[in-house]
């Protein structure tokens, strides 16, 4: 069982539908073996299952006592949140019926990352884009609030997007939301991509911004993470805001299995150890 106050380490993974219509969880066995605290699924997805689809998916997540807690990929790359194109009627139509789904699963906290759906338009007014996207978290807030749900903004790379790409614009984006269920999301890999300094974290905590979810991957190959990174810098920083949330693994593995095992043992290892330096 897990202290209370320490951070709970899961995985993101995906969901796969027969030709039948069963419902199961990829690599849920694997990933509960593995020592994983919870599990991390796609919104769209769920989205789209019908309702004895989604009992499947918590009935596996029962059984095996490792819950979904998180959902990320919040819309489709079709789905427009900038520009000249928005569809705020249909965006809350869609968040709506999401928004059933997730909480029916249990999850606490849904990540607003989706890229391609937040991307501004070449030429389109910059300001108005990101009113745009603030009026979309205001929607997604509003709806979270009723299912006890948190919404957090991801900064993703310049690669994935061409706004908030960094911690610094995602606080921007968090104040100017301006909502109790709309927080902030730190993610190990776009910072690294971005050369973003580990001070940044610190700096959420001046700014009196929550973090509230962690996404990690090794950035040599968006891989599991293990020893061969250092991390200890960004657990410190970490650990001197206080965060004793959810920390998601997001990476590409060779062999789940082993990479799992491997994965989740050292990252709750790096918890310990700087729990220990504090202690």
């Amino acid at each position: 069982m897990r202290e209370s106050g320490i951070m709970k380490i899961g995985c993101c993974t995906g969901i796969e539908i027969r030709e039948d219509g069963c419902t199961f969880i990829q690599d849920v066995e694997v990933l509960k073996n593995a020592g994983f605290d919870y599990l991390e699924l796609p919104a769209i997805s769920l989205s789209e299952l019908k309702r004895e689809q989604l009992e499947q998916i918590k009935f596996q997540s029962n059984a095996l006592n490792i819950p979904v807690e998180v959902a990320n990929c919040a819309y489709l790359g079709s789905t427009k949140l900038t520009g000249d194109d928005v569809n705020f009627e249909e965006i809350n139509e869609y968040l709506e019926k999401m928004f059933k789904h997730i909480a029916f699963l249990g999850v606490k906290v849904l990540v607003f990352g989706s890229g391609g759906s937040r991307r501004i338009p070449e030429g389109f007014d910059v300001h108005k884009a990101e009113l745009q996207i603030a009026q979309t978290l205001t929607m997604m807030g509003d709806i979270a609030k009723i299912h006890n749900i948190n919404v957090v903004i991801e900064p993703l790379n310049k690669k994935e997007t061409n706004v908030i790409n960094d911690l610094t614009k995602g606080c921007d984006m968090v104040k100017l939301v301006n909502h109790s269920n709309v927080h902030l999301l730190c993610d190990y890999y776009h910072m690294a991509v971005e050369k973003e300094p580990i001070s940044n974290i610190t700096d959420t905590k001046n700014s009196n911004i929550s973090l509230k979810h962690i996404h990690i991957a090794n950035p040599i190959g968006r891989v599991f993470p293990t020893e061969q990174e250092d991390y200890m810098d960004f657990f410190k920083a970490l650990k001197e805001i206080n965060y004793n949330d959810r920390i998601s693994v997001e990476g590409k593995a060779c062999d789940i299995s082993i990479d799992g095992k491997i994965s989740c043992d050292f990252l709750k290892k790096c918890v310990q150890d700087i729990e220990e330096v504090v202690a």
